[in-house]
């Protein structure tokens, strides 16, 4: 498998076309978006807990 099991907050931002800043954004004004899984430099998010958002919602 090639795809990693963490995403950074870029390639979140990828993922849904938008800027880092929006999904910052995202974090503190939508409850249902994932919290990073690991807050590190640059935080990590699960790639399953961003797929399912992403599948969930209606962005």
């Amino acid at each position: 498998m090639s795809e990693s099991f963490y995403m950074t907050t870029q390639e979140v931002a990828e993922l849904f076309e938008v800027s880092e800043q929006t999904v910052l954004n995202w974090r503190k004004k939508k409850p249902s978006f994932p919290s990073p899984a690991i807050k590190s430099c640059p935080n990590k998010y699960r790639r399953s807990d961003i797929v399912t958002y992403q599948q969930t919602s209606c962005e």
